[in-house]
């Protein structure tokens, strides 16, 4: 919605300037004059455009939510405690954003609703939370709680990324070598080969064939595979093709079942926080379906609100879909019986924060000295192409 500065003049004639949020310049006037003002001029609020398409990075978001949560668990009022990280920010970027959300505040407004006006930043997950724990008034705890959820994703990116980094490397060597091996060895020693007019064997001809073909249209060749590439990117644009890679993705040897796991987690954790915070259960499906990065699980979870919607037994609805593992039905049927639903995703939780860093290690532990082998193998095979023909002249002579 945007935000317009005004001029208005009260019934004794005097000149007043404010802001306000409206839906468009008829319904700000309309507002005004419910209040008992006569609009004598308006214009957007550039500024505050300008602060609402600001986008603060994950960590800048996390320090915001932390450094909140333990001022107010401190004691501070919302008003001061956002004061007080406008008073301790340096950044250009996060003064204006707790600037407009200091004036919304200010205003009367609520913190979620403040929150909303910038949702490159805070999606729906953040303000359905933030929202809660001011209806609940243990906002401190609520937003406490939203930053462990907050660390806890970008610690999980960090794992993988790590762990991510030495089989790129390799491959990206490998990758490299072979190239290099194709375009400038190989043709080098086809010319020699091919003065000294002895019989090659088979795979120094094939190998031979293909570094001929590789050296001659390279650029065809990554160009095919950039296409394929670019080709592959824009087809996952469409929800079917997507949906069932997707669904294949999970089923993928090795990869999968930690694929499985980490959207689990993703799911499971935002269940608990969101029941926790007293957020309606419907509400917390559809919070807990876009904290999942498949559709089709996705999918799953939206058969799963239709079911709830519809009866409202929410272990009927899980065990129908076929999705989820059987020990988390069993969990949500234990909590839904004993009447703390949330306990259920909390045990779920500590599961899946054991399972997955074992199960990372486990897969890369294996990953690597696998692709060390693939790529002694490799590297070994391209040498041998060249050194069989060496051998069978020396033979020869």
């Amino acid at each position: 919605m945007p935000r317009f500065i005004y001029t208005v003049r009260d019934n004794k004639g005097s000149k007043q300037t404010g802001a306000m949020h409206a839906e468009d310049e008829s319904n700000l006037e309309e507002k005004l004059a419910d209040s008992g003002y006569f609009l004598i001029s308006l214009k957007k609020d550039k500024a505050y455009e300008a602060r609402k398409n600001v986008k603060l990075k994950e960590k800048q978001k996390i320090n915001f939510t932390r450094n909140l949560a333990s001022l107010l668990q401190g004691g501070l009022t919302l008003a001061e405690s956002i004061k007080g990280l406008i008073y301790d920010a340096k950044d250009p970027q996060i003064i204006a954003i707790l600037t407009d959300i200091s004036h919304h505040v200010e205003a009367g407004g609520t913190l979620a609703g403040a929150l909303r006006h910038h949702p490159r930043t805070f999606s729906e997950f953040y303000i359905a939370t933030i929202a809660s724990g001011e209806s609940t008034g243990a906002l401190g705890k609520t937003i406490e709680q939203l930053s462990n959820h907050l660390e806890w994703k970008q610690d999980l990116r960090k794992k993988i990324i790590e762990l991510s980094i030495y089989p790129a490397i390799i491959i990206i060597l490998m990758s490299v070598l072979i190239s290099g091996l194709f375009i400038f060895i190989l043709p080098k020693f086809q010319a020699i080969f091919s003065e000294l007019g002895s019989e090659l064997p088979i795979a120094t001809q094939m190998a031979m064939q293909a570094s001929g073909i590789f050296s001659s249209y390279w650029y065809l060749i990554f160009g095919f595979l950039f296409l394929v590439i670019a080709g592959t990117i824009f087809a996952l644009k469409n929800p079917k093709i997507r949906f069932i890679y997707d669904k294949y993705k999970l089923r993928l040897p090795i990869f999968g079942k930690l694929i499985y796991d980490v959207n689990m987690s993703k799911f499971v954790r935002s269940m608990e926080l969101c029941l926790k915070n007293g957020i309606t259960i419907l509400t917390t499906l559809e919070l807990a379906e876009n904290s999942l990065g498949n559709i089709y699980l996705k999918n799953s979870v939206q058969k799963i609100k239709e079911s709830v919607g519809v009866k409202g037994d929410l272990t009927t609805a899980f065990s129908l879909v076929g999705t989820f593992p059987n020990n988390l039905v069993r969990m949500i049927h234990v909590g839904e019986s004993g009447g703390s639903l949330f306990a259920a995703f909390e045990k779920a939780r500590a599961y899946y924060d054991k399972e997955i860093p074992h199960r990372m290690q486990a897969i890369f532990a294996i990953l690597e000295p696998l692709l060390i082998i693939l790529m002694g193998v490799i590297i070994g095979s391209l040498a041998l192409v060249v050194i069989l023909p060496l051998v069978q002249m020396m033979n020869v002579v």
